[in-house]
């Protein structure tokens, strides 16, 4: 059912995966993925915010559950000549 939605139909759950691929000078259309690419991204460098979102659920033992998860939203490239 999930992955019926607009959400996935619209492809809006790869928007933060090209956008983190793009930080780092990779085109997503030539991205092959497995472990030669997570290798690769080990020392790359860029920006990004980290927010804390509050999610609350009913587990299937139905207790209740609050969390706190964080999330990495809007990366951005950083220029070499910027980088430390």
């Amino acid at each position: 059912e999930t992955y019926t939605k607009d959400w996935f139909k619209n492809k809006q759950h790869l928007v933060a995966l090209q956008q983190l691929l793009e930080a780092i000078d990779m085109d997503i259309k030539n991205v092959k993925f497995n472990d030669d690419l997570l290798r690769s991204l080990e020392g790359k460098k860029l920006l990004a915010d980290i927010v804390q979102k509050k999610n609350q659920f009913t587990a299937k033992d139905g207790t209740e559950v609050d969390e706190t998860v964080n999330d990495v939203i809007r990366f951005k490239h950083i220029p070499v000549d910027a980088q430390v």
